[in-house]
């Protein structure tokens, strides 16, 4: 099943992902401490956050409506769920978290729903609501 994106989801998605890359020295940091598991386990991850930057453009601003994303479904849920998972540790800080982080918490459960086959609500439909 091919999985496609609306502009706002694009937008959180890359800030997030973007974010995310900030720790890219931890890659380096992990091979001089010699801890070889978490230094794969983070080169995965940053490589997974690369991939999805491949599929909605690498700018903060890109044209279009829709982006595709053409990593397939099992490989883009454990992605989804950390990005979902870290907005929520964000959107729930005891100073509350920001509209972004609540924002993102809601894209990315409708992106996982939408994986399990369920159609995501159209949010410019009043009637899915």
């Amino acid at each position: 099943m091919d999985v496609t994106i609306d502009a706002e989801q694009r937008a959180a998605l890359w800030g997030d992902l973007t974010l995310d890359l900030t720790g890219i020295d931890g890659v380096y940091l992990a091979i001089r401490d010699h801890e070889w598991e978490k230094a794969r386990a983070l080169r995965c991850r940053f490589e997974q956050d690369m991939r999805l930057l491949d599929d909605i453009g690498w700018a903060k601003q890109q044209p279009g409506e829709q982006f595709a994303l053409t990593i397939p479904p099992g490989e883009l849920r454990p992605v989804l769920q950390r990005l979902h998972d870290n907005a929520s540790r964000h959107a729930h800080q005891p100073l509350g978290g920001t509209q972004a982080a609540l924002r993102g918490v809601e894209i990315y459960a409708d992106l996982l729903e939408g994986l399990d086959g369920k159609p995501q609500p159209d949010p410019d439909d009043a009637t899915s609501a």
